[in-house]
């Protein structure tokens, strides 16, 4: 049965072009979203915003995005931040989808397409002002960029990027189809719980230390200002005041001497065999009125 179709409102904001909002989101501060005690969330939240923080990854996943909302409204009212300013990005998580006895999603033979036309309905419904995907390679965004009668191509594609996984073709790929890029993952998921023992560290890699050292910065300086070089938007995670203060001083500062951009991608060039890398096919929406409404 077709799904009825609300009264379609105009969409005003923020229109679906991706340099722009890629280009504020970069220059501003990026933060990613987590597990952590609701108080928390929200003080981190507040603090981000203080520090200049305007871009916040979320997920129904994570469970906390009544506490990030709480705290933008507090910031709203405080005067410190416009809602226009803020980007607020979450996804389509695996709880919206079916799962046996077992807690295993029940698998669908439903094409990605006719999801993403479920999306585009959500822009004209003036539910959100951008969609985007996640973990789509190069095949999977050419479907969606030559599907017929498309209205919205993706605004942005989020992927793990850092220099053990620098996804030049794909980046470069999506800058051509005017795609913008978010990195997560950009300090390598130190804390990952599927670590196996003997697995790289990329915040201990001697390389991006001694880079860290020479022109006094911290190791997360350095990878987070590898991608933003990069034209990369970029969502390190973080609960401490003081690394939410050195990630976004990584934005605003200029950047690292070309001798350095240069020896960051010997690091990358020979990626470990186990590779961390997260190997998902999930899509992601950009929800802008999700919190404010």
């Amino acid at each position: 049965m077709k799904r009825k179709r609300k009264k379609k409102k105009k969409n005003r904001g923020r229109n679906q072009g991706s340099r722009g909002a890629a280009q504020a989101a970069a220059e501003a501060g990026s933060l990613r979203g987590g597990r952590a005690p609701p108080r928390k969330v929200e003080e981190v939240v507040k603090f981000a915003i203080d520090a200049g923080y305007r871009l916040f990854d979320c997920a129904y996943f994570y469970q906390n995005e009544n506490e990030i909302g709480n705290a933008v409204q507090q910031k709203i009212k405080e005067g410190a931040v416009k809602r226009e300013d803020l980007f607020i990005v979450t996804k389509a998580g695996e709880k919206l989808h079916p799962v046996d006895d077992n807690g295993m999603s029940i698998p669908s033979d439903t094409d990605f397409l006719d999801t993403w036309e479920a999306m585009e309905e959500l822009v004209d419904d003036g539910l959100v002002k951008a969609i985007g995907i996640s973990n789509f390679n190069h095949e999977q965004i050419e479907r969606i960029l030559n599907k017929p009668g498309l209205k919205y191509k993706p605004v942005n594609n989020q992927i793990e990027c850092h220099p053990y996984l620098t996804q030049e073709k794909l980046i470069k790929y999506c800058k051509s189809k005017g795609i913008a890029v978010t990195a997560y993952s950009p300090l390598g998921s130190p804390n990952r719980p599927w670590a196996k023992p003997g697995d790289p560290v990329l915040l201990d890699d001697p390389k991006i230390k001694e880079i860290a050292v020479r022109h006094h910065k911290t190791p997360a300086q350095v990878l987070i200002r590898f991608l933003i070089q990069r034209d990369v938007i970029v969502i390190p995670k973080s609960d401490k005041p003081q690394r939410i203060e050195e990630n976004i001083k990584s934005c605003q500062s200029q950047g690292l001497p070309i001798q350095s951009r240069i020896l960051i991608p010997v690091v990358s060039a020979r990626p470990p065999s186990n590779s961390f890398q997260i190997r998902r096919r999930t899509l992601k929406l950009s929800l802008d009125e999700f919190f404010c409404t």
